[in-house]
């Protein structure tokens, strides 16, 4: 009998603190996207906390709790008959592995009708944390990459830049790709073996081709800002067998900064890292001939594809192209095998983010490896979190703040 109820009550457990992780990681986006500030994340929750959590997640929320680790794709096939209706549903965020819940975000911002981009680009964003930092005293070091983190008995002391210079710190946190930190920055530190033996059975998420597109001023989107082209059978293919010819393209026009004349345009592309024997590369990462005429051919396709849908106008109206590639992507953020999104949002990854702190006193990670995940509300959830970690420290309650300045404006 004792051995039925430590069973069951260890099954209950464990639904619950499922249940509760992935109802929050729902929330963390959509509350800091609505400005209202993250909840708080499990691990600064009590057992009763968490109990109460879970269980009004279980009541409230059980459709989404019944279907959010479920196929996307096989959720929307399930609910409509038409395969063209799926797609359209199904290609705001066009990834067949990807679970239910991704989706919901983006379906509820646009049911809302909040979805923004930032005035002059996506760059303000980090433009202004940097001014304010610099404002508060802080320094911020430009063209001095860290090559090591410097670890001593177990604890991070600092870090060391290509150029020799070393900086010492109470502190390290590490917004580098979590690949890139323990494999390099943190070579041979000892205490990981665990984290690193968690990262190497992980799969990432497939990374792509972007091309960056400069559009004659004179040309006319009729006011759209964003267009998605599939093939037929886009939707059934996984994102590893992806082509140029059937991939899908997110035509993305954002506001022109004051004072530009032409249109910034970016075409992003779903594809994978081993395309064509990895880029013609084999795997060496060694960019030579054949992997620029496959780039080359590759944005054409893609300009190509657009161009047969919006008209030989918009072709007509190129002005500039630069395309990036997995390897680009790979090559100048060290991200693994490209990835923008980090780990897969598949069944098997989604909701199972990496803690921010490490066995490796004083060294904390940030970022979209580690919890809550993917995206700019997230990683910016992911900074505040950790802000907040660390500033308890000096007795300092960001989160009142937080609330207090909410109140106040």
């Amino acid at each position: 009998m004792n051995n039925f109820y430590n069973l069951v009550r260890k099954e209950m457990k464990e639904l619950i603190a499922k249940q509760m992780i992935i109802s929050l990681i729902f929330m963390v986006v959509l509350f800091t996207m609505m400005g209202q500030g993250p909840p708080k994340p499990p691990y600064e929750m009590n057992f009763l906390a968490k109990m109460a959590f879970g269980m009004r997640s279980l009541l409230k929320r059980r459709i989404l709790l019944k279907y959010h680790s479920k196929q996307s794709v096989k959720v929307l096939e399930s609910l409509f008959g038409d395969k063209d209706l799926a797609s359209i549903i199904w290609g705001y965020y066009p990834m067949r592995s990807i679970v239910l819940l991704a989706h919901v975000f983006g379906w509820e911002m646009v049911r809302r009708e909040e979805n923004y981009y930032p005035e002059g680009g996506m760059q303000t964003i980090p433009d202004a944390t940097a001014q304010v930092f610099q404002k508060r005293g802080g320094k911020i070091l430009l063209n001095s990459e860290v090559e090591r983190i410097l670890v001593k008995e177990r604890r991070a002391i600092g870090v060391r830049c290509r150029d020799g210079s070393e900086h010492y710190s109470k502190v390290v946190v590490s917004n580098a790709p979590i690949h890139h930190t323990l494999s390099k920055l943190l070579e041979k530190a000892p205490g990981l073996e665990k984290l690193r033996r968690e990262v190497e059975k992980r799969r990432v998420f497939v990374s792509g081709m972007f091309i960056f597109l400069g559009i004659d001023e004179k040309y006319d989107f009729n006011g759209v800002n964003f267009h998605l082209f599939l093939e037929k059978n886009t939707i059934d293919i996984e994102e590893e067998h992806l082509t140029p010819q059937n991939c899908p393209i997110m035509l993305m026009v954002p506001p022109k900064p004051e004072g530009q004349e032409n249109y910034s345009v970016t075409a992003a592309t779903i594809l994978p890292y081993e395309y064509e024997n990895c880029w013609r590369t084999g795997n060496t990462k060694v960019r030579g001939k054949g992997y620029r005429e496959l780039k080359e051919n590759v944005k054409n396709k893609i300009i190509d594809r657009v161009s047969a849908k919006l008209g030989e106008e918009f072709k007509k109206a190129i002005r500039y192209s630069l395309a990036a590639t997995p390897l680009t992507f790979e090559r100048y953020t060290y991200s693994e095998k490209g990835s923008f999104l980090g780990w897969r949002m598949d069944k098997a990854h989604y909701g199972k983010f990496i803690h921010q702190t490490t066995p490796v006193d004083n060294l904390y990670l940030v970022g979209h490896w580690v919890f809550p995940g993917f995206g700019v509300p997230a990683v910016m959830a992911s900074g505040y979190y950790l802000a907040k970690k660390i500033l308890e420290k000096d007795d300092i309650d960001l989160e009142g703040k937080m609330k207090s300045y909410s109140n106040n404006n």
